[in-house]
């Protein structure tokens, strides 16, 4: 190749290396908040980094401290404090790292980035399987096995 004028492009090669976690609720850890500004209101905000159990991706959710949107906001801050275990009122984002709670993610299509995870919103993490590490074999139901007497086995 003597310029990038001969590249062949491939959009089937175009993946990312990390895979698409499942839609649905997931058990999450709170990796990183940082504070922000957001780009389209010029509002302050939180910019949450989200692991998410079992998976190597990461995800993110933004809260943005809307003044035209004040309710909005304080759904999505109680939703955190409430679901992760952080008092109210704590703004305090170094002390987030780490609380475990769930999140509903889905899948959206961006014309920018194809297929990509977003979080829907912030939830419970009850009755959602204990974390894992990315790579841990899934803890599996045990199989409720009959044996059959040896003279009934057919071959």
């Amino acid at each position: 190749m003597s310029s990038i004028q001969d590249w062949k492009y491939n959009p089937e090669d175009a993946q990312s290396e990390f895979a698409l976690i499942p839609a649905g609720k997931h058990r999450v850890r709170i990796f990183d908040a940082q504070e922000k500004v957001s780009k389209s209101s010029g509002d302050p905000m939180v910019e949450l980094t989200l692991e998410v159990s079992g998976y190597s991706s990461r995800v993110w959710h933004y809260i943005v401290f809307s003044s035209s949107n004040p309710s909005m906001t304080n759904r999505m801050l109680s939703q955190l404090w409430d679901n992760f275990g952080i008092p109210r009122e704590n703004y305090n984002l170094a002390s987030w790292r780490g609380k475990v709670g769930g999140a509903n993610i889905v899948i959206e299509n961006s014309e920018q980035y194809g297929k990509k995870n977003r979080v829907k919103n912030l939830c419970s993490a009850e009755g959602l399987p204990a974390w894992q590490t990315p790579g841990q074999a899934q803890a599996e139901a045990p199989l409720n096995v009959l044996k059959a007497p040896d003279e009934d086995v057919p071959f």
